[in-house]
């Protein structure tokens, strides 16, 4: 199996199908790749991975787009927080404290984006863009850094301590995660698998 991925769906989904299709094909081999959406995108195109899971538009004329899920969103804080035993919260409470968001996030059309605008605040300006989630764990465990986790990550993802998921409600992303092939490819009968697992 060759695959590629991002560091979000590294942190939950990818890992939980390799390891649930490994337990039914243990003589397995994987190989992955990743990187941001359009560097995934690029492995693929170079064929360094039969398919990838991103979350991508379908508007690439090279490649095809399959759906998986939209992916929900929560608003997290670290437990030595001072947020983090709120029980009621707004976003507009939380647009003046530093954040950590990735730069999908933080477009125009991206979640931050949406939900700040909709809650009539801008976008925090103090923000670290980053794509890395280790980094989003580090600095959490400081208890002054707010961020956005999405839900797979925090399902399937090991289960961190210094995480506390504040009670503000967010819309899903409108970008899907997707499998993404290309197109004319024949996937392999293991890729086809793996992108079962996925679907279960």
């Amino acid at each position: 199996l060759r695959v590629g991925f991002t560091e979000v769906l590294a942190a939950g989904l990818v890992p939980a199908a390799i390891d649930r299709l490994a337990q039914r094909f243990p003589r397995m081999s994987v190989e992955t790749q990743q990187g941001n959406a359009p560097t995934v995108g690029e492995h693929l195109k170079a064929r360094r991975c039969e398919l990838a899971v991103v979350g991508m538009a379908g508007d690439d004329p090279e490649v095809t787009a399959a759906p998986l899920y939209r992916e929900p969103l929560f608003v997290v804080a670290g437990s030595s927080s001072r947020w983090a035993e709120r029980r009621r919260l707004t976003l507009g409470e939380l647009s003046k404290e530093p954040w950590i968001l990735s730069r999908q996030e933080v477009l125009p059309g991206g979640p931050a984006w949406n939900a700040f605008a909709a809650a009539g605040v801008d976008l925090p300006a103090s923000t670290i863009i980053s794509d890395s989630m280790n980094l989003r764990h580090g600095l959490l465990k400081t208890g002054r850094y707010l961020t956005l986790i999405p839900g797979s990550a925090l399902h399937y993802g090991p289960k961190h301590q210094h995480v506390n998921v504040l009670p503000i409600s967010l819309d899903r992303w409108e970008l899907p995660t997707s499998v993404v092939t290309l197109k004319g490819r024949t996937i392999s009968p293991i890729g086809n698998e793996f992108i079962a697992t996925l679907r279960e």
